[in-house]
């Protein structure tokens, strides 16, 4: 409870009196190009502006490029001097993490019945995870990292569910289904970025690329079903993930209601 306390007091002390990430990158110069060192400091670090820092990095060149020194580069300041205010690269991604879900403001007012609830909720976390798809790998929902943005998010469902006669433990199931069809969905997203980029194919130029070696394996008769699927199937997350949100909330209605 100590450690969620200091967390939770530190991340306050981030945002101040607001949760807003502008307030943090507005003090900050444009984004460099990735290995562009900024101006040597004159004054001290401010932890906002090392978070901003880490997720712009992360951003632009990927988890696996964030490093305490990239960082300090960024910032034209000393490795060291990050430690005053982090206690290693691990902090920082939970600190980092914890900022972008404060990026979206919750709407006003907020959607009506638990269902509309949920289904805001979940389109929030798939947005987050479009915009910095570097949190995907990283986000547990077995071991969570407490950050107040990230519990604040949860909290807000919750507000939705309040109505529902569930138990606690039923709440949080419903919560923690909704959310891995979510992450599950942008895994798939982040690989296909991935392929994207390693082989300069997209989704339906790389199917269209497999033409001959599908009609292969069909010609054999042994899957007559899928041969059927024609050329206008797309597997692609962003043409499945609405359908299967409304599904799989469609099936928690009938549980709970």
């Amino acid at each position: 409870m100590r450690t969620l306390y200091a967390f939770s007091h530190r991340m306050r002390t981030v945002y101040a009196d607001g949760p807003i990430l502008s307030r943090m990158t507005s003090e900050l110069p444009p984004p460099k190009g990735a290995d562009e060192p900024g101006p040597a400091r004159k004054g001290g670090l401010h932890l906002a502006e090392i978070v901003a820092a880490a997720i712009a990095i992360a951003d632009a060149d990927g988890l696996d490029a964030l490093s305490m020194r990239r960082v300090a580069e960024r910032l034209g300041a000393a490795v060291m001097s990050l430690y005053r205010h982090v206690k290693d690269k691990d902090d920082l991604i939970g600190l980092a993490i914890d900022a972008v879900y404060a990026e979206e403001p919750f709407p006003e007012p907020a959607p009506d019945g638990w269902r509309a609830r949920i289904h805001e909720s979940a389109l929030r976390q798939w947005r987050c995870y479009g915009k910095h798809p570097w949190i995907v790998p990283v986000i547990s929902l077995v071991r969570p990292r407490f950050g107040v943005n990230g519990m604040g998010e949860m909290e807000w469902a919750f507000e939705g569910l309040q109505d529902l006669k569930l138990t606690g433990s039923e709440r949080l199931r419903l919560f923690l289904v909704v959310r891995a069809f979510v992450h599950g969905a942008a895994a798939q997203a982040v690989v296909e970025a991935v392929e994207e980029r390693q082989t300069g194919l997209g989704a339906r130029e790389w199917w269209t690329a497999q033409s001959a070696a599908l009609g292969e394996i069909f010609s054999t008769g042994r899957f007559p079903l899928i041969s059927k699927l024609g050329p206008g199937a797309d597997p692609s997350p962003d043409a499945w993930f609405e359908f299967g949100l409304t599904c799989l909330l469609d099936g928690l209605q009938w549980q709970v209601e």
